[in-house]
């Protein structure tokens, strides 16, 4: 789901599970103002309980640090006192470099620099969150692009950057999508810490082989067009049927006689000779669609958006949930139709800032 187009999806927060053992804060070492307060309440009188409870600290770390004050006029820790750092400067620039050059390194990988071999991989870790440079990150999963789609997308949306509302609104959007019976986003649950994880009450059922079905549409940006349900695995004979059939009568619903564009991504069976024949001989205009662009497709969040508003179906076998797809599809708003249709040249800008390559749609 690309963020743009939030509206349509219900944001889903994580949060930390709980276990048995709560693991212990991390305490940061109070900064130098934090510090001069303490010893200033200790000089007025208040004693190193009340201190310690209002700086969150052990009342001896309280105490010592009156004690330093007291012996060097300084709360600052004397040089080379504490346990001595186990990276040089150069060690950690080179641990920085190595994630600069490559963002999918491990920790491991790293140290299988002789100079390094003596570190942890939690040490290695530390030294590259100190620099607040990185974070870790699942990696987001995005289509593989060989360098050929990656020039072909940068040149799709260079050539399409400036068109306008009104020319996007010519266009035709379709594709495939499957659906299962039972939707099987994460949910939240309220549990008592620790014991409950996975008590029958605090889990999600999931199913290994789910039931599901294969559905095509289309829409523009003042309306949707034919809802198809795909029987089988679609071959060729039964695309051309449907180009026959669905999109021709969606374009005269939606169109009506004006110039219209036709949109389709680069499946197999919609390059075939057979349908590409026929499109070359029955629609006017069509898409050089570059392979690999999902994220220039609105309809990919079209099918989000529809699979979002049925969370709480229960068919109870496909054609129920095929009527209940068809049901929600024909109800969905023109303005988010329209929303979908308004984010094409962000979409555009979005490849071209990144020379090609997948954006965040």
């Amino acid at each position: 789901m690309a963020p743009d187009d939030d509206t349509f999806m219900a944001k889903v927060g994580r949060r930390p599970s709980s276990s048995k053992k709560s693991k212990k804060a991390i305490k940061k070492p109070l900064t130098e103002v934090l510090r001069a307060q303490l010893v200033g309440m200790l000089e007025a009188g208040a004693t190193q309980r009340d201190v310690a409870l209002k700086f969150s600290i052990d009342h001896r770390t309280a105490g010592r640090i009156y004690a330093r004050y007291l012996q060097r006029k300084s709360t600052k820790r004397a040089p080379g006192s504490g346990r001595p750092r186990k990276t040089t400067p150069a060690d950690d620039r080179y641990i920085n470099q190595q994630v600069r050059r490559d963002r999918f390194i491990t920790a491991n990988e790293i140290k299988e620099n002789p100079c390094l071999s003596n570190l942890s991989s939690g040490l290695i870790r530390r030294r590259i969150a100190e620099t607040g440079e990185f974070q870790s990150f699942w990696a987001s999963k995005k289509p593989f692009l060989r360098n050929k789609n990656v020039k072909a997308r940068l040149k799709w949306a260079r050539d399409h950057v400036s068109w306008t509302v009104a020319q996007w609104s010519r266009v035709l959007w379709s594709d495939e999508s499957p659906f299962v019976l039972v939707y099987n986003r994460k949910k939240r649950c309220w549990r008592r810490a620790g014991h409950e994880r996975y008590k029958q009450w605090c889990t999600q059922g999931s199913v290994k082989h789910d039931k599901k079905i294969m559905v095509w549409g289309c829409f523009a940006a003042h309306g949707v067009g034919k809802f198809y349900r795909v029987e089988g695995i679609m071959k060729k004979e039964q695309y051309l049927d449907m180009l026959n059939t669905q999109v021709l009568p969606s374009a005269q619903k939606l169109f009506n006689n004006e110039d219209w564009i036709f949109q389709q991504d680069n499946d197999p069976k919609h390059t075939s000779k057979l349908c590409k024949a026929w499109v070359r001989d029955n629609i006017a205009q069509t898409f050089d669609w570059p392979a690999q662009s999902p994220d220039l497709n609105p309809i990919e969040n079209l099918w989000s958006y529809l699979d979002w508003k049925l969370k709480d179906r229960k068919p109870s076998n496909e054609e129920e949930l095929f009527k209940c797809l068809q049901q929600a599809w024909e109800n969905i708003p023109i303005a988010d139709l329209m929303h979908l249709v308004d984010s094409m040249p962000r979409r555009c800008k979005a490849v071209i800032e990144a020379r090609g390559h997948s954006t965040k749609y």
